[in-house]
């Protein structure tokens, strides 16, 4: 278990704490980068008392960009991102959300998509085509669990972090 040496925010420090090593390599790049965005850990309260949970939100907007949670009974960390301001994806996440799709399958839909206030008017929503041309949507506000991260995945997720907080700070600035 390693803990956190030169983060701005001591929050995640028990998340760190709680993290193997492996995990640690992977994602104290990621939340670091978070953190040096103006991106600010929260606690959330878990419902049943035995996790450590924190959403990733920027004071400017106060939109959720990011979650991770050590659940103990798992022992493993949970890591979800929002980005769905982007619009292509790396294969991994690609592979996540049709795995997404499939598994739940028409819950996810968006068939309000533009009501909710999350898009201001444009559009964002994660999309998958099947390889039959159906097209399935998810509404942009949820953040996507993306299980089995590792150090190669590590330029795409801060790619994909850099455009979704672009996209949100875009909305606060104007």
């Amino acid at each position: 278990m390693q803990t956190a040496v030169n983060t701005k925010n001591k929050n995640v420090n028990l998340l760190y704490s709680r993290m193997t090593p492996g995990e640690y390599a992977v994602y104290e790049p990621i939340f670091s980068f978070l953190l040096s965005l103006g991106y600010r850990p929260l606690r959330q309260r878990a419902k049943n008392g035995r996790s450590i949970s924190y959403c990733f939100k920027h004071p400017a907007h106060g939109r959720q960009i990011a979650k991770a949670a050590v659940r103990e009974e798992k022992q493993q960390i949970e890591f979800s991102l929002r980005f769905s301001a982007c619009e292509s994806y790396p294969p991994k996440l690609a592979a996540i959300l049709r795995d997404r799709f499939l598994a739940h399958s028409e819950k996810y839909q968006a068939p309000m998509c533009g009501t909710c206030g999350y898009c201001k008017g444009d559009t964002h929503v994660y999309s998958y085509v099947f390889q039959d041309g159906h097209t399935r949507t998810l509404c942009g506000t949820y953040t996507i669990n993306l299980p089995g991260l590792t150090a190669q995945d590590l330029p795409d997720i801060r790619e994909l972090i850099a455009k979704q907080d672009a996209y949100f700070m875009s909305y606060c600035l104007s």
